[in-house]
C-alpha cells in the first residue's frame, strides 16, 4: 500500500466510512440490488442478454466462432464440436466491450488467420492468429491511435506482372488522409495499394478481382462521382499499380454506374444501371476494356448479388425479374432457362442449384446444367404446396469447405416453422435432411462455416432475431447435430434502464419477463417499485415538477405531491436537454395536429395546462419547418439574453438557426449556408457567468465552404459567426462529446494533423484551443466506439477516456483545460484499468463513479470504482461479480445521494444503488 493510500484510508476510517474498502475490514455493503424486476429465466432473447452468434471460420482442426454474451460481449470463442469443448478462446476487449463490433471478416492464408478486433485502444484494426498461437497479435493500427481503419474485403489474387507470377491479397481500410481506400498484406505487415480518390476523400473499392491475366478489377467511385469498374495494371511484380483505367464508352456519373460485376476467364461481365432512363444492361467486356458489348438490356431489374459464374461449365448464370438466364459471354448464346422467380443460387460442381417456383409444390430445390432442358425441379425440401421460404424469410445455404456440398437451412413451414437443416450433393438421392432431433423448435436458421463434411449454423428459437441465435454443431448426420450451448443466462434479466429522476424517485422502464414497462421507485429505501402504465416517455425535472407523456404522447407534469396535470400537447422528445428554461417557463418541440409525425412547433408551458401555449407557426401544409430531431446529443434549443435560439427553415432556406424575441416572435439569426443546403447547426450549448462576456451559445454547423465547425452566437445575425476552423479549410472538423460546466466547454474535434483530440472554449476565439495532442501526430487519442468519450465534469475539472501515445497504461484522463493540468486521473502505474466507456457521474466534493475492467493489482473485472482526488477506491460489495468476472455496470445516474446503475450480479441484469457519503471533508482538493 502506498503512503498516499494509506493517508486516505486513515481519513477514511476516522470519518467512519466503513464502507470504503482500503484493508480488508468488514463494513455493511455500499452497493446493493435495488429492483429484480425479472426473475427468469430468459425464455428467449427478448430480456436476455446473450446470443448473437455473428462469425464463423474452420482453423487450425477447430472451429472458431465471435458470440457474444452478457459477461464479455462479442468475442472469440473456439470448439471442436461438442458442448463440453466450447470455451472462450481469447477477450479481446475485456469487460463488457466488444472485440468484434463489426463481423469479424475472416481470412486464412497459410497457417494463419486474419480479422478485424477491437482491443479497446486501437480501434477496430487488423489482427492474426497463428494456427498454434493462443492469443492474437495486432497486425497494424492502420488508422494510429483510438480511430477505426475497419479493414474487411479481404481477398487473394494470382496474376502475371513484370513477366511473372504474383499473388497478393487485397482489403479495404480506412485512413484519415487517405479515406478508404484498397490495401494488400505484405510479408505479416500492410501497405497502401492504390489511393485512387487522392487525398482525404474514399473511392470505396469493393469486388476485387482478377480481369484476363494481368490486370486487376475493382468497383470504386471513379473521376465522375459514380461507381465504376477500375482496372490496375502492373508493371512490376513488387510495385504498387503503375496504372489506373476504366471501361470505355460508358459515360459514367452518379446516377450511371456499374452495380455488380464477375470476371470468368478472359470474360468480365457486369451491371450497367442508369437511375435517369430507368434502365439496367448486362455487358462484357474481354482482354481490352476499352470498349464492352451488350448482352442483355430486356426488361426487368438484377437481382442484386445474382452474377453466379459456373467454372466448369465456363458460363455466368443470372437472375432478371422473374428469370434464370445463362450466358457464355456472346449475345447468340445468352439465354433464358427458367421464369420461376429463382433466388439463393450457389454453383456446385458443374450444376447450379437455386430455389424457385413450381406447379403444386410453391418454392423448392431446382437444379440446371445450363441448359433450360437441363433445368429442372430437384427435390421438394417441404412436403405439400408451401414451399421452402424465401431469402428475405430465411433460407440461407453455404457451399462446404471442399466445395463438394451445399449446406441449406430454413424454417419449415409444414413442420410449424421448426429449424431444419438439409445437404446436397446436386442429386436427388445425395439431398437429404440432417436436422436429427434435437432440432426441432421453431425458429430462424442459418448456416455460417464449414470445414467440409460439418458445418456450424445459428439458431434463434421462436420469435427471436436470428442475429441473437446460439452456435449449434452438424457433423453431416442427423445424429451428429446438436447445440453447443445456451448463451442466455438462466436467470432473469430485465435491462432496465435509468430514464428519469424526481428528487429521491427514479423512474424506469424494465422488463419483467413478459413485457417491458415503465416503474417508479425510491432510491432511499427499498420498497417495491410502482409499475407506473400511465406514463409513457420518462423525460425529467423541470420546474419543480416531473415531465412525461401519457397516451398518444400527450405530454404531462406531476408534482411533488402526486398531482398530475396533461398540458395538451403531444411532445416530439423525451430528451431532458429538449425542455429548455427560459423566464419562468420551460420551452420545448410539440406537434400540433395530434400526430407525432406532423407540424412540428415551438411550445412554452410553466408546467400547468393554462400556462401552455403554441408560440410559433412556422410550418406550412405539408411542410414541416421547426426541425425536430432533438436528442441529448443533438441539443437543438439554447435561452441566451432575452432570446431562444431553436433550427428551423423557411421557404428560401434550409434549416437554419432562429430566434424567439423577449415577445416570442419567431426571426432567421443568420442563413449560416445559404441555398438549397442546410448548415445543420446543433448540440447548442449556453454559455453564461463568465466575467466581463455577455452570454453566448456555442453549436457547430457545416457553412459549406469549411465544413462542420464550431460556432457562435448572441442571437443576432452579427453575433452568430465560425468561431475556428479546427480542421483547416473544406473537410469538417466534426465537433462532438459536448460537456459544459456553464461557463466554457469541452467536446472533442478532428483534424487531419492532430487527430481527434480533446478541446476548450469560453466562447472566444483566444478561449477555444486544443488541450493537449494527447496522441501524438495524426493519431486519435479518442476512437469512434462506444469506448472513448468525455465523461464528466466535477470542481473545474473534465474527465475523459481515451489513448494516450505517451502514456499508454493510463485509461481515464482529466484536465483543468490546460496542456499542463492534464494528467492520469489515477496512479496506473500501480492500477490497471481498461474499457471505462463512456458513462460516469460526478460526485459532491470532486469523486468520479464509473465503470473500469480492472486487472491488477487484482483482476477483479469490469466493476464500478469511485475515483477521488486521485485515489481508486474500493467500494463495499461493489464486486458484484465475484473475482475476475464482471457484473458490467452502465446507465450510471445520480438520484438524490444516490447513484443507481444497472449491473450483472447473481439475480441477472438487475437494477443496483451505490449509497453515496459526503466527500468533501475526506481530501483537500488536488492529489496527495
Amino acid at each position: 500500500m502506498t503512503a498516499a493510500s494509506t493517508r486516505a484510508c486513515a481519513r477514511l476510517w476516522v470519518l467512519a466510512l466503513a464502507w470504503v474498502v482500503c484493508a480488508p475490514v468488514a463494513a455493511q455493503s455500499a452497493v446493493d440490488l435495488r429492483a429484480d424486476f425479472n426473475t427468469g429465466p430468459n425464455a428467449s432473447q427478448v430480456g436476455g442478454t446473450g446470443g448473437q452468434f455473428s462469425g464463423a471460420v474452420s482453423f487450425g482442426g477447430r472451429y472458431l466462432f465471435t458470440q457474444r454474451t452478457a459477461e464479455h460481449g462479442t468475442e472469440l470463442w473456439e470448439t471442436d464440436g461438442t458442448p463440453q469443448n466450447t470455451r472462450l478462446f481469447f477477450d479481446l476487449c475485456p469487460g463488457v466491450c466488444d472485440g468484434f463490433p463489426i463481423g469479424p471478416n475472416f481470412h486464412i492464408e497459410g497457417s494463419t488467420l486474419y480479422f478485424t478486433g477491437n482491443d479497446g485502444r486501437t480501434g477496430v484494426e487488423l489482427w492474426s492468429l497463428a494456427a498454434a498461437a493462443s492469443s492474437p497479435q495486432l497486425v497494424a493500427d492502420i488508422e494510429p491511435g483510438a480511430g477505426s481503419s475497419r479493414p474487411e474485403a479481404f481477398r487473394r489474387v494470382s496474376f502475371s506482372a513484370g513477366g511473372g507470377p504474383v499473388a497478393r491479397t487485397f482489403f479495404t481500410a480506412t485512413r484519415s488522409d487517405v479515406g478508404r481506400e484498397l490495401w494488400r498484406l505484405a510479408g505479416g505487415s500492410v501497405q497502401l495499394e492504390a489511393d485512387l480518390v487522392a487525398g482525404p476523400g474514399s473511392s470505396n473499392p469493393g469486388q476485387v478481382q482478377l480481369c484476363s491475366t494481368s490486370q486487376i478489377c475493382l468497383l470504386a467511385v471513379g473521376p465522375g462521382g459514380g461507381t465504376e469498374l477500375r482496372l490496375l495494371s502492373y508493371a512490376s511484380s513488387s510495385g504498387a499499380p503503375s496504372g489506373t483505367s476504366g471501361v470505355g464508352g460508358l459515360d459514367l456519373g452518379p446516377n450511371r454506374r456499374i452495380s455488380e460485376f464477375v470476371a470468368l476467364g478472359p470474360n468480365t461481365y457486369f451491371v450497367l444501371s442508369d437511375f435517369v432512363q430507368n434502365l439496367s444492361e448486362l455487358r462484357v467486356f474481354g482482354n481490352s476494356a476499352a470498349s464492352s458489348q451488350l448482352l442483355d438490356s430486356s426488361g426487368g431489374s438484377f437481382a442484386m448479388g445474382q452474377l453466379t459464374f459456373n467454372a466448369p461449365l465456363f458460363r455466368l448464370f443470372y437472375v432478371r425479374g422473374s428469370q434464370l438466364k445463362v450466358t457464355d459471354g456472346s449475345p447468340a448464346g445468352t439465354l433464358l432457362l427458367s421464369s420461376s422467380s429463382p433466388e439463393a443460387l450457389i454453383s456446385l460442381g458443374n450444376r447450379l442449384l437455386f430455389t424457385g417456383l413450381a406447379s403444386g409444390v410453391g418454392r423448392e430445390l431446382h437444379v440446371s446444367d445450363g441448359t433450360a432442358a437441363g433445368t429442372t425441379l430437384l427435390k421438394e425440401l417441404v412436403n405439400g404446396s408451401q414451399g421452402v421460404p424465401a431469402v428475405v424469410s430465411g433460407f440461407s445455404r453455404l457451399l462446404s469447405g471442399n466445395g463438394t456440398r451445399v449446406f441449406m437451412a430454413f424454417p419449415n413451414p409444414a413442420l410449424g416453422g421448426a429449424a431444419r437443416l438439409w445437404v446436397s450433393d446436386g442429386t436427388a438421392a445425395g439431398t437429404l435432411d440432417i436436422s436429427g432431433s434435437a432440432l426441432s423448435q421453431p425458429g430462424f436458421i442459418r448456416v455460417m462455416a464449414s470445414s467440409g463434411t460439418t458445418v456450424m449454423f445459428a439458431h434463434a428459437p421462436g420469435n427471436a432475431n436470428i442475429n441473437d441465435g446460439d452456435p449449434w454443431f452438424s457433423s453431416g448426420l442427423g445424429v451428429g447435430t446438436l447445440p453447443l450451448g445456451s448463451f442466455r443466462a438462466a436467470v432473469g434479466d430485465s435491462q432496465v434502464r435509468m430514464v428519469a429522476s424526481f428528487g429521491d424517485r427514479a423512474f424506469v422502464s424494465a422488463f419483467d419477463g413478459s413485457q417491458r414497462l415503465n416503474f417508479e421507485l425510491d432510491a432511499a429505501d427499498l420498497s417495491p417499485p410502482v409499475p407506473r402504465p400511465d406514463m409513457s416517455d420518462l423525460i425529467g425535472e423541470r420546474l419543480g415538477r416531473f415531465w412525461h407523456t401519457g397516451a398518444q404522447s400527450v405530454l404531462m407534469t406531476r408534482t411533488a405531491a402526486g398531482q398530475s396535470e396533461s398540458l395538451g400537447l403531444p411532445a416530439v422528445t423525451d430528451a431532458l436537454e429538449c425542455y429548455v428554461e427560459r423566464n419562468g417557463a420551460v420551452y420545448f418541440l410539440a406537434t400540433t395536429d395530434n400526430n407525432s409525425f406532423g407540424d412540428v412547433e415551438i411550445a412554452r408551458s410553466d408546467g400547468t395546462a393554462a400556462g401552455t401555449a403554441v408560440v410559433t407557426d412556422l410550418s406550412q401544409p405539408g411542410d414541416r419547418r421547426v426541425q425536430n430531431l432533438c436528442f441529448s446529443n443533438r441539443r437543438l434549443l439554447a435561452a441566451v439574453g432575452s432570446r431562444l435560439l431553436f433550427v428551423a427553415k423557411t421557404a428560401s432556406s434550409e434549416m437554419e438557426l432562429f430566434a424567439l424575441d423577449a415577445n416570442d416572435a419567431p426571426s432567421l439569426v443568420r442563413d449560416i449556408r445559404p441555398g438549397a443546403e442546410s448548415s445543420r447547426p446543433g448540440e447548442l450549448i449556453t454559455l453564461s457567468g463568465r466575467a466581463g462576456l455577455p452570454d453566448l451559445v456555442v453549436f457547430r454547423a457545416d457553412d459549406g465552404v469549411f465544413g462542420e465547425e464550431l460556432w457562435v452566437s448572441d442571437g443576432t445575425g452579427q453575433g452568430t459567426q465560425r468561431l475556428l476552423d479546427i480542421n483547416p479549410g473544406p473537410p469538417a472538423s466534426f465537433p462532438q462529446d459536448f460537456v459544459s460546466d456553464g461557463r466554457r466547454v469541452f467536446f472533442t474535434a478532428f483534424s487531419v494533423s492532430h487527430g481527434r483530440e480533446l478541446y476548450v472554449s469560453d466562447g472566444t476565439l483566444a478561449g477555444t484551443r486544443r488541450v493537449i495532442d494527447l496522441f501524438a501526430g495524426p493519431g486519435n487519442a479518442f476512437g469512434d466506439t462506444s469506448l472513448h468519450g468525455v465523461l464528466a465534469q466535477a470542481n473545474g475539472r473534465v474527465y475523459f477516456s481515451a489513448v494516450s501515445s505517451q502514456q499508454p497504461g493510463c485509461a481515464l484522463f482529466e484536465s483543468d483545460g490546460s496542456e499542463a493540468g492534464t494528467r492520469c486521473a489515477y496512479d496506473s502505474a500501480a492500477q490497471t484499468l481498461q474499457a471505462v466507456g463512456r458513462e460516469a457521474v460526478a460526485l459532491d466534493g470532486g469523486a468520479l463513479v464509473f465503470a473500469a475492467h480492472r486487472s491488477a493489482p487484482v483482476n477483479d473485472g469490469r466493476e464500478l470504482r469511485l475515483l477521488l482526488n486521485g485515489q481508486l477506491l474500493d467500494l463495499v460489495g461493489g464486486d458484484l461479480a465475484q473475482g475476475p468476472a464482471s457484473s458490467n455496470p452502465f446507465a450510471l445516474r445520480r438520484v438524490g445521494g444516490r447513484v443507481l446503475f444497472t449491473a450483472r450480479g447473481a439475480v441477472g441484469e438487475e437494477l443496483y444503488r451505490l449509497q453515496v457519503p459526503d466527500f468533501s471533508r475526506v481530501f483537500d482538493n488536488g492529489f496527495e
